[in-house]
């Protein structure tokens, strides 16, 4: 929605691939398949990004699937978790 999702959409249209994050599992997973347009290039997950061990479990499975050379751009509510969690 909003910022985010334009902020993907243009990382989409540059060819990047795209991992949505939302506590919100079915509009993660439906901006990602409009995102894709039927291509492997985007992923959406269901995550709370105040715990920790939601975002790491994202992290692992986008690590898995496309590697560890991931850059990153966030947009959204970032409460109190520090923002950045290695990959």
């Amino acid at each position: 929605q909003g910022i985010g999702f334009a902020t993907a959409e243009l990382f989409a249209a540059q060819g990047a691939k795209v991992v949505i994050v939302d506590v919100n599992a079915e509009l993660a997973t439906k901006s990602a398949a409009v995102l894709a347009a039927g291509k492997d290039t985007a992923i959406g997950f269901a995550c709370d990004v105040t715990k920790y061990d939601q975002v790491e479990a994202v992290v692992k499975a986008v690590v898995e699937k496309w590697g560890k050379n991931v850059p990153k751009s966030s947009t959204g509510k970032n409460q109190g978790s520090g923002g950045h969690y290695g990959v």
